[in-house]
């Protein structure tokens, strides 16, 4: 099938967009769009700053996330954490959620990966990265789509993958983006805390599989249970004891049953 490819431009987006209040700004390159929008000139509840490329996209715990020009979705915006039901540690689960549904309006299912990854097939096609001080109730969203066609490097090519290679149709990126943003929107003002969980954990490829966690110089092994109402994800160890595990950093082990 010939697959149409589109690239970003900032009449489509604001014609999708549901809240005409966005102030959208859309770059050729930056360093990082989390970086970029907490400049004094972007930092505003409003801004939705995205760009075409990054040449230092931002992962967790310091990674960098891999980037092509006009081959996919690299955006920050502000959510003030005094607006929201939801506390401000969900708000990862819930951008991911909105990924998910994003990407199914376009015919591609996709799993979760606690916290920040969305994954087809087992590959990741999505990151997240949410940033906040502890004087400022505006937390910046972060994330990142692959889109289109990619060279990825050797490192992650095994484990990365692009929406466009599992859609039977061509997936319009700008209208893939408003998607996303819109149902972002859906599910942090509309939907409870309950349906927030449940509906992350229907779609989270973690539950029920065994992990090991290190707590100081403790090992501790068990099986994901659940996800509690702050986001983090549950352990039910060999004892029968509850765990919450707040970090990925925490996992050591991962094995699915």
């Amino acid at each position: 099938m010939n697959q149409q490819r589109t690239f970003l431009n900032i009449q489509d987006i604001q014609a999708y967009l549901e809240d005409p209040n966005k102030r959208v700004i859309l770059l050729e390159e930056v360093t990082s769009t989390n970086d970029l929008i907490k400049e004094k000139a972007y930092h505003q509840i409003d801004t939705v700053l995205i760009a075409k490329s990054q040449s230092k996209g931002k992962g967790t715990q310091g990674r960098l996330f891999y980037c092509e020009k006009d081959k996919g979705i690299y955006c920050s915006f502000y959510v003030s954490t005094e607006k929201i039901q939801h506390r401000s540690t969900l708000i990862p689960l819930i951008m991911a959620s909105a990924i998910s549904r994003g990407l199914s309006s376009h015919g591609v299912t996709s799993q979760l990966k606690w916290v920040n990854d969305v994954l087809i097939d087992h590959k990741k096609v999505a990151g997240i990265l949410c940033e906040k001080t502890t004087d400022d109730p505006l937390m910046v969203v972060g994330f990142g789509i692959n889109v289109y066609e990619m060279t990825f490097p050797k490192m992650i090519e095994d484990s990365s993958t692009y929406a466009q290679k599992h859609a039977d149709t061509s997936i319009d990126i700008n209208k893939l983006l408003v998607d996303v943003l819109n149902e972002f929107d859906l599910i942090t003002y509309g939907v409870s805390t309950r349906e927030v969980i449940k509906e992350y954990s229907e779609r989270c490829v973690d539950m029920q599989s065994r992990i090991m966690i290190k707590r100081g110089k403790k090992e501790i092994g068990g099986s994901v249970v659940g996800i509690d109402e702050d986001g983090c994800l549950l352990l039910k160890d060999r004892s029968g004891n509850i765990i919450r595990i707040i970090s990925t950093n925490e996992i050591i082990i991962k094995n699915k049953q």
